[in-house]
């Protein structure tokens, strides 16, 4: 029972860490598209 417990806790973890990476990646890919799109209308 103890040992299961800490194997979904360990998964959850895992989860939550791919998720925040994924978003993190994903603002990032916004930034960028963002300021490549000022620089574009600036010329």
């Amino acid at each position: 029972m103890n040992l299961e417990k800490r194997v979904k806790v360990k998964r959850l973890s895992v989860y939550f860490f791919l998720l925040n990476f994924r978003i993190r990646i994903l603002r990032l890919r916004i930034f960028q598209k963002i300021k490549s799109f000022e620089i574009q209308s600036r010329f």
